[in-house]
């Protein structure tokens, strides 16, 4: 798989309904998808650079959009599952507000905010920034095609889509996340008690939210088990068969944003 690394300038223009875009965490949470990842990865002799993604979201253009309030025409947005409040990068939702769970922001403040928010930290804490802190992957160009052939399709019931899941809650249940990467954790039994006692059953992780888009509007066949798949899974690591709920690699190329460490 094909890695760059460029401005956020110079792909912004480029970028489509439904790229991806991949974010480098760091803390308690991230290191245990990020171990998690290279657990359940086939190969161990992959380009670690790929297993630092602890969280993805999806792009969405302002067609996609049409009827949401407070969506800006020829904006681009990231929709993404995410913990987000006042205390981290300080962009809220479309609607101005903070909160856990799944949530439209404007890509281009994401972005910015995201990058100076960790490249300040590091600073701050004597240790050098990294070079990008934010990835790209595009499509690939069969899946490309068969958006823009169903585009208007697409565009047509996405919105309904949009209010089916927007504003679902951040997934905490430890249990779902270890059966996401480990198959050892999926005891389904004990899992469905948990999130009936929890009132988790409907909530989302991000890689959880991406896969039930694609399958949406049929990307992914309605085989792939959402609840299976974290954020490297996209970029070809997923151990988990088709037959067996896996999902199929749909991206051609990592893009990695570098960012300015002139905080």
């Amino acid at each position: 798989m094909e890695n760059l690394c460029v401005s956020y300038e110079k792909v912004r223009n480029d970028l489509k309904a439904f790229d991806l875009i991949f974010f480098r965490g760091e803390g308690f949470s991230a290191d245990i998808i990020r171990f998690g990842e290279w657990a359940t990865s086939e190969n161990k002799n992959i380009n670690l650079d790929t297993l630092e993604f602890s969280h993805v979201g999806l792009v969405l253009t302002s067609d996609l959009l049409h009827g949401i309030k407070n969506v800006v025409p020829s904006e681009f947005y990231i929709w993404e599952s995410t913990l987000n409040d006042i205390s981290g990068i300080g962009v809220t939702d479309i609607n101005e507000k903070y909160f856990k769970g799944v949530q439209l922001r404007n890509l281009d403040e994401v972005v910015d905010k995201y990058n100076k928010y960790n490249v300040k930290n590091a600073l701050s804490n004597g240790k050098k920034p990294k070079e990008s802190y934010i990835s790209i992957a595009q499509l690939d160009e069969k899946t490309r095609e068969y958006v823009e052939n169903n585009y208007l399709t697409i565009v047509a019931g996405f919105p309904e889509i949009f209010n089916r899941y927007q504003g679902v809650k951040y997934d905490f249940q430890p249990l779902n996340l270890l059966g996401a990467m480990f198959k050892c954790f999926r005891w389904e039994y004990i899992n469905e008690e948990i999130n009936e006692t929890l009132g988790s059953k409907d909530w989302l992780f991000c890689s959880e939210l991406v896969t039930i888009v694609f399958k949406e509007v049929g990307i992914f066949p309605n085989t792939c088990k959402s609840e299976f798949v974290v954020p490297t899974d996209f970029l070809e690591h997923d151990r988990d068969e088709i037959e067996e709920g896996g999902i199929p690699s749909v991206v051609k190329s990592v893009i990695n944003l570098t960012c300015n460490s002139n905080v």
